[in-house]
Order: C-alpha cells, then sequence, then structure tokens
C-alpha cells in the first residue's frame, strides 16, 4: 500500500513539475530557424532578395511555443513565394524549426532595358528586373520572338538542358541564343563567335555532333565561322575562311 502511495506521489510531483516546465515561457519557445536552402552556387546572388524575404516571413514564428505552431501554418506562410520548391518543415525539440527548400536553376538572361534585365528560370517562369551587377554567367536570348512566340521559351530549356556539361560545347561557352523561322535556334560561342545553327528538335543529338564537329576542328587546329546542324545525315561547316 505503502509503495502505491509513493507512486501516484512521484506521478503527482512529475506532472506538476511538467505542468511549470510547460507554462515557463522560455523553455520551449522558439529560438532557432535552421534554413537549409538547395540552390546553385551561381544564381545565390539573384535569388538573395528572394531568400532574405523568406528569412522574414519565417521570424513570425520565433519565439513562439513550439508546440502550437503548425507546419501547416509555416507552409503557408511561404506559399507566397511561388518560385519555392520541395519545400519541408519540422520541429526540432525543444525550440528549434527547421525548414528546407530548393530554388529552380537560372538558365538565361533577356536584356528589357539600360542596365536592367530579367531571368528565365527552370519553371519558364521570368524574374525581374535584375541590376548588372547581379547578373550569373548565364546565356544571353533576346528579339521580338520571346514576346511574339512564348511557346518557344520551352525550346530555349529544353535546348539548354540538352547541351553537355562537359566538351568543345557546354551551356558555360553559349554568349546568345537567338531565332529566326529558317534557321530556328542559333547559338554563338562566348569565346570564338563561331554560330552554331540547332533549328527546334532533336537538341541532344545535334549537341553530340557540334561536340564531334567542334573537337575535330580543334584537333586540326581550324575554326569555323557557322556550323549548320539542320541536316538528317550531314552536318555543314563553314570555316572563317571561307565565304
Amino acid at each position: 500500500m505503502r509503495i502505491f502511495i509513493i507512486w501516484i506521489l512521484i506521478g503527482i510531483l512529475i506532472s506538476a513539475m511538467a505542468g511549470v516546465l510547460i507554462k515557463e515561457k522560455s523553455i520551449f519557445n522558439v529560438s532557432g530557424l535552421a534554413i537549409d536552402i538547395e540552390v546553385n552556387a551561381s544564381d545565390r546572388i539573384v535569388w538573395a532578395e528572394e531568400i532574405s524575404k523568406v528569412e522574414s516571413a519565417l521570424k513570425h514564428f520565433h519565439g513562439l511555443p513550439i508546440w502550437k505552431i503548425s507546419m501547416e501554418d509555416v507552409r503557408k506562410s511561404l506559399e507566397a513565394f511561388t518560385n519555392l520548391e520541395k519545400i519541408q518543415v519540422q520541429k526540432n525539440w525543444p525550440h528549434n524549426l527547421e525548414i528546407k527548400y530548393s530554388l529552380p536553376a537560372l538558365k538565361a538572361i533577356n536584356p528589357i532595358g539600360e542596365n536592367k534585365f530579367k531571368i528565365l528560370t527552370e519553371q519558364k517562369k521570368w524574374i525581374g528586373p535584375v541590376n548588372w551587377s547581379r547578373l550569373p554567367n548565364l546565356p544571353w536570348i533576346r528579339g521580338s520572338w520571346i514576346e511574339r512566340k512564348p511557346e518557344l521559351i520551352s525550346k530555349v530549356i529544353e535546348l539548354l538542358n540538352q547541351i553537355p556539361l562537359k566538351g568543345s560545347l557546354t551551356p558555360e561557352q553559349i554568349s546568345e541564343i537567338q531565332y529566326n523561322d529558317i534557321d530556328g535556334f542559333l547559338i554563338t560561342l562566348v569565346k570564338t563567335g563561331q554560330q552554331i545553327r540547332f533549328g527546334t528538335d532533336s537538341f541532344e543529338i545535334k549537341s553530340l555532333r557540334a561536340n564531334q564537329v567542334l573537337d575535330y576542328l580543334n584537333s586540326k587546329g581550324l575554326e569555323s565561322r557557322v556550323i549548320d546542324l539542320n541536316f538528317s545525315k550531314k552536318v555543314l561547316v563553314r570555316l572563317r575562311n571561307q565565304p
């Protein structure tokens, strides 16, 4: 009987202590926000303002009792930021929130005015205006076709995604992507100014052909003016000294 009474008293004591701890405001209040962002290092300068705004929105939860915070409420606070992807939120007891999200890769730059630009994301969205000082190393796209044929924006992203990350032709080696109704997409290389005509389809195969041609020309010490990939079984190459 005494043992039973002792256990009851211990239970009452533990419950009382727990009640005191819960009522103590500072113990389980959120004091830390661990924010993990998946973003390309080269793109971070462009996303800096967006990242700052997300952090400001999350500060609303700082100091609140962690058991009162709904993970759905945290997610809703991030819904205004439509560029955020793969959002994960969780509680890390006793007083931390963990938030993870990713930002889409940036694909191309479009000049829209003096020292003002907008940037195309992999989600087929435009962000901006962005100042010259915050521009990453990306291909430029320009021309009336961007507004006239918005469906071609998907093709631009498809083209850039099909170009290999290693080799004689990579996205980093492209200075500009143009378009016309005859040749389709035309790529200009940064260092040499060489043009490559890509058409509007079969970008993966054409990228491999372009790399093979560039490798061959480099091995022979030659430089092309135009590489035309708009043929099913051959590649047309015009060298620098040819008309």
